[in-house]
């Protein structure tokens, strides 16, 4: 008779998710809002947890509010040139005094999206190390994170059916 024959050995090995982190803050602060629940699957890009941001919002509306300024001011200036009505240097001061207070409000913006902490990347939320009101500094751990789509299997094949594996081939658990 002509057939297939399978072949089958037992082996040992670990399960492990494919990218594992510690979700952790940058920044110090105080938890406003948990957005996950332990156990749950979530996406990338997720919100987790926000941190309280009521200074860094004021912060960014006071460097938009000097940036509206300063863009009037550089759009009069603009104006008076035109008729030359101001130095050119003082036009250039201006457009500096505009760059400076843009990058200003850069910095408050980027200050405030860090008061955010997001999924890297999708996965299981592991255990979680915190509650509402808890004041959290850079490298306290909130939670773990498992990307468990794909997971990764390690074992060792004996070396007495290493011969009779071909690359690729599929295994069963």
């Amino acid at each position: 008779r002509i057939g297939t024959v399978e072949s089958t050995f037992d082996v040992i090995g670990n399960i492990r998710a494919s990218d594992s982190v510690n979700i952790t803050s940058q920044v110090p602060g105080i938890i406003t809002k948990i957005n996950f629940r332990e156990g749950s699957n979530v996406k990338k890009g997720r919100l987790l947890v926000q941190l309280e941001e009521k200074e860094q919002k004021a912060e960014v509306a006071r460097w938009r509010a000097i940036v509206k300024n300063k863009n009037r001011l550089y759009e009069n200036g603009v104006k008076l040139a035109s008729t030359k009505n101001i130095a050119l240097t003082k036009l250039d001061q201006l457009a500096t005094d505009l760059s400076e207070a843009e990058a200003e409000l850069n910095i408050a913006l980027a200050k405030l999206e860090k008061r955010m902490i997001y999924a890297p990347f999708s996965g299981k939320i592991g255990l979680s190390n915190i509650s509402r009101g808890n004041y959290i500094v850079p490298g306290d751990a909130i939670a773990t994170l498992d990307a468990i789509n794909p997971i990764e299997i390690d074992f060792q094949i004996p070396e007495s059916v290493l011969s009779s594996l071909k690359r690729n081939q599929k295994i069963k658990g």
